[in-house]
């Protein structure tokens, strides 16, 4: 079965849209933020779907980025990653090698855009969740990066 996946905005409401016929539905889903589960739905056309509903704070665009990671205080090169997703708040990284992260720990990320300039970008951030090599973190430094908030836009 098909899984969807439908951003949620700040009030709980989501454009949930069937492919089957384009048939759209406005939904408040505030609900289902804690279920963090996928939801059967199924149209008046008669298509079912499964539907993950994304309750993000910023539009998060999926990419393909190569660059390393150093644990804080460190400059021992823990390893090299790639990103495969990126917001203005952090992003998801996979790494190349088995590491010894935990959830709370501080890392450097150093990666470069794939945009006109080839921006460099070097954030702090902190772990929020692994599974296996992928690696979800949020940046933690509050520093203003004009090519990476220009970058992600939609």
């Amino acid at each position: 079965m098909e899984t969807v996946r439908v951003d949620s905005s700040g009030s709980g409401e989501a454009v949930i849209r069937c492919n089957a016929c384009g048939r759209k539905k406005t939904a408040n889903v505030a609900a289902y933020k804690e279920l963090g589960k996928k939801i059967k739905v199924t149209c008046p056309c008669g298509a079912s779907f499964l539907v993950v509903f994304e309750f993000r704070i910023h539009y998060r665009k999926l990419v393909s980025l190569t660059g390393d990671f150093l644990r804080d205080g460190s400059e021992e090169e823990l390893g090299a990653m790639e990103v495969k997703n990126i917001s203005i708040g952090g992003l998801g990284m996979q790494t190349m090698h088995p590491h010894h992260l935990k959830v709370g720990d501080i890392i450097r990320v150093h990666f470069e855009l794939d945009d006109s300039q080839r921006s460099y970008i070097v954030r702090n951030a902190v772990v929020r969740n692994i599974r296996g090599l992928f690696i979800g973190v949020a940046f933690c430094d509050n520093k203003t990066d004009k090519a990476l908030a220009f970058y992600v836009l939609p």
